[in-house]
C-alpha cells in the first residue's frame, strides 16, 4: 500500500498590519498589532512563531537570534506595554513564522512625557507704572 506524504515548504513571510501613529502621553502606552500568515490550500503556512521587538533596524539574522525582546502571538494579535519615558523613539517590530521567514518591519514612534514642568526663573516687576510679570516654564 502506498503512503502520499506532503512535503510543505514555507517561504512567504508573516505581514504585521500597520500599527497606527500615537500622540504625546504621560501615561504608559500599550502598542498592538495584527499578524498574518499567508495559509492557503496551495501554499500552507507553517504557522506564527513570535514578534520580535527592538529601538533599531536589525538583519534577519538578528531577528532569529534575539531572546530577550520577543513577544507572543495571541489569535493573530500581539501587545506590548511601554512604561518609561520615550522621547519620540523608533521601535520596530517583526513577525516570525515557524519557517524562520522574517517580517519586514512595522514601526511606531513613541512619545512618552512623564517629566513635569519645572519653573525655573520666576522675574516679578514694574514697566512704566504697570506690573509686568514674566514668567518661564521649562
Amino acid at each position: 500500500m502506498q503512503q502520499k506524504i506532503q512535503i510543505i515548504i514555507d517561504k512567504e513571510a508573516p505581514v504585521i498590519s500597520d500599527i497606527p501613529p500615537m500622540e504625546w502621553t504621560n501615561q504608559d502606552y500599550t502598542v498592538k498589532g495584527t499578524v498574518i500568515d499567508k495559509d492557503t490550500k496551495d501554499f500552507p503556512s507553517s504557522g506564527l512563531s513570535r514578534i520580535v521587538w527592538s529601538k533599531r533596524a536589525l538583519t534577519k539574522e538578528e531577528v532569529l537570534a534575539e531572546n530577550t525582546n520577543k513577544l507572543s502571538i495571541t489569535n493573530g494579535e500581539f501587545s506590548y506595554t511601554i512604561t518609561t519615558e520615550q522621547n519620540n523613539e523608533r521601535f520596530y517590530f517583526y513577525a516570525v513564522d515557524n519557517a524562520d521567514n522574517v517580517s519586514v518591519p512595522k514601526t511606531i514612534d513613541v512619545k512618552i512625557d512623564k517629566t513635569k514642568p519645572e519653573i525655573t526663573e520666576l522675574h516679578l516687576g514694574k514697566k512704566m507704572g504697570l506690573m509686568a510679570h514674566r514668567l518661564l516654564i521649562s
